[in-house]
């Protein structure tokens, strides 16, 4: 009772302030609603049919799934084999003996927020984190329902590894209000991000996704053509190691959709936006302030040709230079 109360004051405050920024020139942080369109198909059977997994790089590991109050209704199931399941009591440690092991995760429940999976020691992860969605049909599972679906979900775990062969998938191609947000923050030893297929979004969908993951090399393709106010606020800020960003196709931009987006990523040395319309509120807010000062110098967002180069226009700071050839 208490999460739907919570989720319909937020829908109500998003509409209402989204009306706001509508007739203001303000900026904003407040978080309106829009959906787009039809998405791409997710590939690799084979991480598509694998549950959520943590496999042990050395022995002893211990990985722990706790869970917060504004989780969903229903179980939550674990597996050493892929075989046996048995219910998950939340909070409990469970210890991965030798290097190798691993603890595969699936439920039922439509959201978790704010839940946390941790570990003490460095574990691979990969599979389909939709296993914890649907436990018997998330190898086709696409579309999220609730808001803040994996919100938190990873935060703060910096002994969380990407395998060489096994990816994790976040297939999910029709996106929730922050359903990603805060997902992996603070995940310092992710070196490549999982593809982000979805082009339906939503309000503050990827907002904070790998905020101060500093080792992160390897940026998602964010294929989306229409946005969502707030959709990639923050999504790399502070991604130190990042050099090179994904394109930005959309043409028109909307209330905040890009603010902070690429802030303290201070190896970045390119960005390509395409956007043509970027009218809308603090669309461009500080999205690149500190990014490339740590690099070359010779740090260039590339736009379509015909627009504007000027950098105030652009928003960039004055180590950037803005080249319309695309």
């Amino acid at each position: 009772m208490m999460k739907t109360m919570k989720m319909q004051f937020k829908y109500l405050c998003v509409a209402a302030l989204a009306l706001v920024g509508a007739l203001t020139t303000g900026c904003s942080n407040d978080e309106p609603d829009l959906d787009v369109a039809m998405p791409p198909a997710v590939s690799d059977s084979v991480s598509l049919n694998t549950p959520l997994t943590l496999e042990a790089r050395e022995a002893g590991a211990k990985v722990t799934f706790t869970f917060s109050e504004y989780k969903a209704s229903g179980d939550v199931e674990y597996s050493t084999d892929g075989t046996s399941w048995s219910t998950y009591t939340g909070g409990t440690a469970i210890t991965l003996n030798s290097a190798g092991d691993k603890v595969m995760f699936r439920g039922n429940c439509q959201t978790y927020d704010q839940c946390n999976i941790s570990c003490d020691k460095d574990c691979y992860i990969y599979g389909n984190v939709m296993s914890l969605i649907s436990s018997t049909g998330f190898a086709t599972a696409t579309e999220l329902t609730e808001g803040d679906t994996f919100k938190d979900l990873f935060k703060g775990n910096e002994h969380i590894v990407n395998h060489d062969s096994k990816p994790l998938s976040l297939p999910a191609t029709e996106l929730t209000g922050s359903c990603y947000a805060h997902m992996f923050e603070g995940c310092t030893s992710l070196e490549t991000a999982p593809v982000l297929p979805a082009t339906t979004l939503a309000y503050f969908c990827y907002e904070f996704m790998f905020n101060g993951c500093n080792n992160l090399t390897t940026a998602p393709a964010l294929p989306a053509t229409e946005l969502a106010n707030n959709c990639y606020e923050s999504m790399f800020n502070g991604c130190s190691s990042l050099e090179t960003a994904p394109v930005l196709p959309a043409t028109k931009l909307v209330v905040n959709c890009y603010q902070y987006m690429f802030q303290d990523c201070i190896s970045l040395s390119s960005v390509t936006c395409l956007a043509t319309d970027i009218t809308a509120n603090c669309c461009l807010l500080d999205w690149l302030e500190w990014a490339g000062i740590g690099g070359s110098g010779e740090n260039t967002l590339h736009v379509r040709s015909g627009q504007s180069t000027d950098k105030s226009y652009w928003h960039v700071p004055d180590n950037w230079t803005v080249v319309a050839d695309q």
